[in-house]
């Protein structure tokens, strides 16, 4: 008798590994996305360090910038720091030879995510252009407030429905 034990285990082992490196894959193109734009908004940050800086509609107020770079600043200490934290608490090992990527990773957490999460409810301003001399603003329109509706009418009252007992002769009126 011949029995057949492979049930495709394997190949199920063999796609969970293969997933789980796409995975990683996946977040390596996304962190190293995020870096390359913390970069260049630090580059940006920098020009708009002392005067605005306008770039299209997007003005960049000095204090924004101060507090991107200073976000960026507390990530890059944090994340080592919590790393540093783990090492002597709890008697996890890590790797400092990656110290750089850790500094790179906070750095990029702190700009980009703080700054996110401090700002995402605050409405952006608008940029007000200068009127040349002569033209006039209009004025805005007063709303006034509109008169409540009269009161509806209650509901007229539902008829009472009168009570009748059943008639216990069915069998006379199916039969003739």
């Amino acid at each position: 008798m011949v029995e057949k034990n492979d049930d495709g285990g394997g190949l199920l082992v063999i796609a969970l590994i293969s997933l789980g490196f796409g995975f990683v894959l996946l977040a390596m193109v996304v962190i190293g996305i995020l870096a390359f734009i913390a970069f260049v908004m630090t580059i940006l940050a920098f020009c708009a360090w002392k005067k605005p800086l306008r770039i299209g509609k997007i003005v960049v107020e000095p204090h924004d910038a101060h507090s991107f770079v200073l976000h960026g600043l507390m990530g890059a200490a944090a994340l080592p720091a919590f790393f540093l934290f783990v090492d002597l608490l709890f008697d996890f090992r890590v790797n400092w030879h990656y110290l750089l990527h850790f500094l790179l990773l906070g750095y990029t957490g702190g700009a980009l995510g703080l700054t996110f999460l401090l700002t995402h409810d605050v409405p952006q301003t608008e940029v007000i252009e200068p009127r040349p001399p002569g033209i006039q603003m209009m004025p805005t329109p007063q709303v006034t407030p509109m008169a409540a509706p009269p009161p509806a009418e209650p509901p007229a009252e539902p008829q009472p429905i009168t009570f009748r007992f059943a008639v216990w002769d069915d069998e006379e009126e199916l039969w003739p």
